[in-house]
């Protein structure tokens, strides 16, 4: 049985008053929908994994005792007319399936060079019990597990840091094609090892535990602390 929900992020924004900015600050416009007034939950069946896909932006995802996926996002407009804004807006969504055996999360709606006139802050707690894999194009991201099941991250663009309690992992693989890497925390403190003079690749492997955490960075820093 496929579930669908989709929530089309609304664009609530009033012309009056709102000129560019004389400053070289990014203009915006800040008065679009916030989807923790009403965020989009998403229910997960235990044995089911979470799998993100996330554009552009920044994201913060963490683990709770839930049996749900609970999103939350903000967009504001950067450097658009209010008509601009409102057309690009409504045009965003965040699309949410259940198939199979697993529950997917999605920004849609927008390609990547018109996202970039936007920003956009997400909030993601998924259930601690649920694998996860996450995909993201360019952005920040940080990721705060409990680490009861295997992670895995790929990431064109950014930094990625990514926390979890040390007890819980058995192995970590980090690597990234331009930038730097590294595991610490815990006792444990691991440089990335050079390949090629641009890329770096960082692995620890003396865990007690049962989870696995796998990442791969295009271009930015990738780091794991070990709680």
């Amino acid at each position: 049985m496929r579930r669908s929900v989709v929530v089309a992020l609304l664009c609530l924004i009033s012309a009056a008053g709102l000129r560019a900015s004389d400053s070289p600050q990014p203009t915006f416009h800040d008065a679009i929908t916030v989807t923790e007034e009403a965020p989009l939950l998403i229910p997960v069946d235990f044995g089911q994994a979470v799998w993100v896909d996330f554009s552009i932006g920044e994201l913060e995802i963490s683990a709770a005792e839930t049996d749900q996926v609970r999103t939350e996002l903000r967009v504001r407009c950067r450097n658009l007319s209010p008509e601009r804004c409102d057309s690009y807006s409504r045009r965003l969504q965040l699309v949410a399936e259940t198939r199979g055996d697993r529950v997917a999360v999605r920004l849609e709606g927008l390609s990547a060079r018109k996202a970039r006139k936007l920003e956009v802050d997400g909030r993601i707690v998924v259930p601690r019990w649920a694998p996860l894999e996450v995909r993201m194009g360019i952005g920040d991201l940080e990721i705060d597990t409990s680490g009861e099941k295997d992670l895995t991250v790929g990431m064109r663009i950014g930094d990625l840091k990514i926390r979890v309690p040390r007890q819980r992992v058995s192995s970590v693989d980090l690597s990234v094609g331009i930038g730097d890497a590294g595991i610490r925390g815990g006792g444990v403190d691991v440089e990335a090892k050079r390949r090629k003079l641009l890329g770096a690749r960082a692995r620890w492997a003396s865990g007690d535990g049962e989870a696995h955490i796998a990442a791969h960075l295009g271009i930015g820093d990738v780091g794991v602390v070990l709680e």
